[in-house]
């Protein structure tokens, strides 16, 4: 990430976001805990930021995909003069957490990106074409606490960048990616692959007909266990050959698998509690909650 900003404009930002913190108890709001998450690349930093109740995992995988697509077409640019070889430093804050700006901004050190909301790949590429651009100019748009009405300034902060992008590039074409893809995590066989705009589970070069949840699949030498549409599904050898439903699925994602040695079974658990087991000896669930 970028520490070379001037250190009195650090110690501004520290400032700021302790009066930021007072406005937010003073007007009643709730402070919301959040989860910080850095996506890393050579041309370009994104950092996530959103309540530790959302599913990060998935934030993550897709940040990561459009993280290496970003940094190629960054690079791309600076080989070709467009941009000057400095870093990307991409803030990207999700819409339900109260932020006080919208920034699009540069000096000598790097670009700088602050957003609400999140961004697609399209967007990203858009905004880097933006830099580009001849009648580049930066974009700050600060909310005017006085106003005490945070979704008129979301709709202004919003409209307004989404203008400027309108006004001065055009959207890229994404087609040129449709049959790219790049792996942003895996185990032995199994991948999530991220292509623009969407992440697929693939078992060798077959894509599985699954949805990726937030819940990451779990392997054991030739099994493994993934969770789609409120079903816990095995493949094993690399073939689907049973799946169960979860008891007293609401959609939830706050779950996570264990493998229990002494019965050689592959259990998942909500809240401490296991909700379904899978044994490998005998190939067959075990619901532990009806």
């Amino acid at each position: 990430m970028n520490n070379n900003r001037p250190k009195n404009q650090l110690t501004n930002r520290l400032f700021l976001s302790v009066v930021l913190c007072a406005l937010l108890l003073d007007l009643g709001i709730s402070a919301v805990p959040v989860r910080h998450e850095y996506i890393l690349y050579p041309n370009v930093n994104i950092r996530l930021t959103f309540p530790r109740t959302d599913p990060w995992i998935n934030y993550i995988l897709r940040y990561r995909g459009i993280g290496h697509f970003l940094n190629e077409y960054i690079a791309d640019k600076i080989a070709a003069g467009a941009l000057a070889p400095k870093p990307f430093e991409i803030k990207i804050i999700t819409s339900a957490i109260i932020a006080e700006e919208i920034e699009i901004s540069q000096n000598s050190n790097g670009y700088f990106v602050t957003l609400h909301g999140h961004a697609d790949l399209s967007e990203l590429l858009r905004l880097v074409d933006y830099f580009t651009s001849p009648q580049w100019e930066s974009y700050c748009y600060i909310y005017n606490w006085e106003e005490h009405d945070y979704d008129t300034y979301r709709a202004k902060s919003v409209n307004g960048y989404q203008a400027v992008l309108r006004n001065k590039t055009e959207a890229p074409d994404l087609s040129i990616y449709k049959d790219v893809f790049v792996p942003v995590w895996e185990t032995s066989d199994l991948q999530i692959r991220y292509t623009p705009d969407r992440l697929d589970m693939t078992i060798g070069n077959q894509v599985l007909d699954h949805k990726f949840n937030n819940v990451l699949p779990y392997h054991l030498q030739d099994t493994y266990a993934l969770i789609d549409k409120g079903q816990v599904y095995i493949y094993h050898n690399n073939v689907s050959n049973l799946s169960h439903p979860i008891p007293g699925y609401e959609d939830f994602t706050d779950v996570f698998w264990h493998f229990w040695h002494q019965n050689n079974q592959i259990q998942l658990y909500r809240d401490d509690v296991v909700v379904l087991s899978y044994s490998l000896d005998y190939s067959q669930f075990y619901s532990i909650i009806e």
